[in-house]
């Protein structure tokens, strides 16, 4: 599931949860974080970055064991072991380590692919983030608007007669560029940056894989198997070694992302009175919205 407000994904997680727990579908055992209750068969999302355990910020997983000291999650290159010292700390912006991976944001969801997307539209979702949610899904991608009114405006004026229904509310919304001509100023800087820093972490990472390669053909030379501990320190240097390797190719994979997008924010990046972009009118045909 996609939204575009973080309360809304909050929210959601919630329900998902709920529903997923009261079917028996999770283990009756619960482990209380900051980001909220865990139970084996969680689906959840990593929030910081761990080079020693071989995990990053935005890595989706599932719980596979938990005990009091903590829990076991399966990411797509293997299980991790997250102790009670992660799991509760919290991020530079004060956000939980470890949260549940049921929804995200359109933002998160940039770069990822699943077999079908459903997508929360909000009263903030504009055409540009609709476009990057409903493009993740490979089989299908459902939008859904609420088709509850608020209220709030009644309790202090008259109703507005002119009030759009949710649909239509949300169809003019899609059919308005969001984007305006300095669009070039503000998203492709925020993307340049991204793919900077992502370009430095990756160089870093590099670095950090070089020095655990050194430290593992030290260790082959010093120690034998069959002395006491050898055999031990050899794994141990190899494992670090391995993480470290993983992480260069996880880095290397989002800054090509970066960069991609990057490429594409400039191709999309022309004023809409000069040039519409070819992915819109395909938004349009896909949205019903060109008739």
């Amino acid at each position: 599931m996609i939204a575009h407000r973080r309360a809304d994904v909050a929210d959601l997680n919630s329900r998902a949860r709920r529903l997923l727990y009261a079917a028996g579908a999770l283990g009756r055992d619960e482990l209380t974080l900051p980001g909220g209750e865990f139970s084996v068969g969680d689906r959840v999302v990593v929030k910081a970055n761990d080079v020693r355990r071989g995990i990053n910020n935005g890595d989706r997983a599932q719980v596979v064991a938990l005990d009091r000291d903590g829990l076991t999650i399966e990411t797509r290159r293997g299980g991790v072991r997250l102790g009670r010292d992660f799991l509760e700390a919290r991020t530079a912006a004060g956000d939980p380590t470890l949260v549940h991976g049921y929804a995200i944001t359109a933002h998160v969801a940039q770069g990822m692919t699943v077999d079908r997307a459903f997508v929360l539209a909000g009263e903030t979702l504009d055409r540009e983030l609709a476009y990057t949610a409903l493009s993740r899904g490979r089989k299908s991608n459902h939008l859904y608007v609420a088709a509850g009114r608020s209220d709030a405006r009644e309790e202090i004026a008259p109703a507005d007669p002119f009030r759009r229904e949710p649909v239509d509310a949300l169809t003019a919304r899609l059919r308005d560029n969001g984007a305006a001509a300095l669009a070039i100023d503000t998203g492709i800087a925020a993307s340049r940056r991204e793919l900077e820093q992502l370009t430095r972490q990756r160089v870093a990472a590099e670095r950090d894989h070089q020095a655990a390669r050194r430290r593992t053909l030290d260790a082959e030379n010093r120690w034998s198997r069959r002395l006491p501990g050898g055999r031990s320190r050899i794994e141990d240097a190899r494992v670090i070694e391995a993480r470290a390797g993983n992480q260069v190719g996880v880095l290397r994979e989002r800054e090509r992302e970066a960069r991609a997008l990057v490429e594409e924010a400039l191709q999309v990046a022309v004023p809409v009175a000069r040039r519409r972009p070819r992915r819109e009118r395909g938004l349009d045909r896909d949205l019903g919205l060109d008739r």
